[in-house]
């Protein structure tokens, strides 16, 4: 056999043992998600007939089933995310799930659905809770980035009130310069919020900006609260 022929024969052996490689990678890909959209219908299903033991059971299943083929199951879940025919029902649960085991490569992908969430709000409310627990590093600079992106025109105040919410579990100096910002928001319930968070914290230069707001703030859940806050930080100034 020539040089040239055992050539091309090593190389036709490597490239169809690639191409069986990729249908079975392809093969296995298909059964995780027919087994995942199968448990998620299940799930689906048990809570719409409102038995929500059985519900809560087989949740807690799937994410066992996840955490056990977690190298397979987490791509695919993904997958499902990237694909604009899936079904939405799917895409949260997918979202959900991925949020819950904090699956740190996801986030990516899911931060996408907080700038185009295919008309649906909901997609947009499990991206802002999935990456909130997913916590990292990268998924709260999404959330950061995704509150400052409304500032110039200030709409969509339910959104900017459920991102100050899951941001007040990450306290760090970012997020509290955040906060401070948002004591001016137009929207009661982001004040709200970002008032309880610097008093859980005790931020002394929160001070000025609560007592500022407390002038002019019409909300009088908004005002209780920033009476409770400061007297936090002043007590924590008591204890040093």
């Amino acid at each position: 056999m020539s040089r040239i022929a055992g050539f091309c024969l090593v190389t036709t052996v490597f490239l169809f043992s690639m191409f069986l490689n990729s249908q079975v990678f392809a093969s296995t890909n298909e059964v995780i998600k027919k087994e995942l959209k199968k448990r998620m219908d299940s799930i689906s299903w048990a809570y719409e007939i409102k038995e929500y033991e059985r519900g809560h059971k087989e949740s807690k299943e799937l994410n066992n089933y996840i955490l056990k083929n977690w190298n397979k199951a987490v791509p695919v879940l993904i997958e499902i995310l990237n694909d604009e025919k899936e079904k939405f029902g799917y895409k949260m649960q997918a979202m959900g799930r991925l949020g819950k085991l904090k699956a740190k490569e996801s986030s990516d992908t899911i931060a996408k659905y907080l700038s185009d969430a295919e008309g649906n709000r909901g997609l947009v409310m499990y991206a802002i809770m999935s990456l909130s627990n997913i916590g990292n590093e990268k998924s709260v600079n999404y959330l950061i980035n995704y509150y400052k992106s409304f500032l110039k025109g200030l709409n969509k105040g339910y959104e900017r009130a459920i991102v100050i919410r899951e941001l007040s579990k990450y306290e760090n100096e970012e997020v509290i310069e955040l906060f401070i910002k948002a004591l001016s928001d137009i929207d009661s319930s982001v004040r709200l919020f970002a008032v309880k968070a610097l008093g859980e914290w005790k931020i002394k230069k929160a001070i000025i900006p609560l007592k500022r707001l407390i002038k002019t703030e019409y909300s009088p859940e908004v005002k209780d609260a920033i009476n409770k806050s400061l007297e936090k930080i002043y007590s924590d100034e008591k204890e040093k």
